[in-house]
């Protein structure tokens, strides 16, 4: 689900009229290149990662940067709901094999992946991810001059891990859902705990 998400970027990016919009897919030593939707792309060995470049040059500012920024993950999130919406669910939680399941959580780890801040090393450089780019403009946007050196430190791991406690009780309350247990007292949550471990292999 990497194209997807590149795409959502350079289609923002479109939009905004920036310049020089590109699309990197993979990484290695590049193997083809293509046009897609009247964007340039280069297709690289290794299928993970991808990139998109452009430059804004006088037309950036604040709002449109960050909708550019998250246009990708939005793209993925969008994907996942619409199959969520017209796929049946045990087909996505206990069918793993399924299509609809690896479409589901093909969008889910590319989602997750990149709005959990974080930074690599790319053939450009340190890059830094979208959730890593998104922490910077809501932090600056109202003070441009703030330290976003310390927010390695103090930011970035509290933002991971509400990501990620937001989305094991998403995956939990739809696990839930598709089994039918009732959650009217404490006492049936920790069952419905106990019967969602179960099928995943865990004892408690």
């Amino acid at each position: 689900m990497i194209l997807p998400h590149e795409l959502g970027h350079a289609l923002a990016a479109r939009r905004l009229k920036y310049d020089q919009i590109r699309i990197l897919l993979g990484s290695g030593p590049t193997v083809a290149t293509f046009t897609l939707l009247g964007f340039p792309c280069v297709l690289n060995l290794f299928p993970f990662g991808g990139f998109t470049l452009s430059k804004p040059g006088s037309r950036y500012n604040w709002k449109g940067y960050f909708l550019y920024v998250a246009a990708g993950p939005a793209i993925n999130l969008i994907i996942a709901f619409i199959v969520l919406l017209v796929a049946p669910l045990s087909s996505i939680f206990f069918h793993l094999g399924s299509w609809w399941a690896a479409l589901f959580w093909a969008n889910v780890v590319v989602l997750l992946n990149n709005l959990i801040p974080s930074k690599t090393s790319t053939r450009f450089g340190i890059s830094p991810n979208d959730g890593y780019q998104l922490c910077q403009l809501l932090i600056s946007r109202d003070n441009p001059a703030a330290d976003l050196t310390k927010l390695d430190r103090k930011v970035y791991p509290w933002v991971s891990y509400a990501i990620l406690t937001i989305a094991g009780l998403i995956c939990f309350w739809i696990t839930v859902r598709v089994l039918g247990l009732n959650l009217s007292s404490v006492g049936q949550i920790v069952d419905a705990g106990r019967t969602v471990a179960g099928l995943l292999g865990w004892d408690f």
